[in-house]
């Protein structure tokens, strides 16, 4: 499948939280907008990581006290950014392994 036929069906809105933010309010975020991850980015802006649920869960398991983490603190800073006439298979090779997006989603 091909990126732009994933951006036309599920468009190109990114949802984004600052490496500053909270592990909580990460979480709080992906559960209202019923999404498994937000892509972090610095004071700037700029693209600096991806949290994933995952993420967050393994900081639990860790017995890391979450109400006292940043995002920037669990967060996976290798990520991998495909330009659009891509084919989604191809980058996914890329992808660190064990830190990809989990797999069964349910649909959005």
């Amino acid at each position: 499948m091909k990126l732009q036929q994933v951006l036309a069906t599920k468009g190109t809105a990114v949802a984004t939280i600052p490496s500053s933010a909270s592990v909580e309010a990460a979480a709080s975020m992906m559960t209202d907008k019923s999404i498994g991850a937000l892509v972090v980015v610095d004071d700037g802006q700029k693209l600096c990581g991806i949290i994933f649920e995952r993420d967050i869960v393994r900081s639990v398991a860790r017995r890391a006290a979450v109400h006292d983490l940043h995002v920037r603190h669990v967060m996976t800073r290798e990520v991998a950014v495909p330009s659009p006439p891509a084919d989604c298979a191809d980058d996914l090779p890329r992808v660190p392994p064990g830190r990809g997006a989990p797999r069964g989603r349910r649909p959005s």
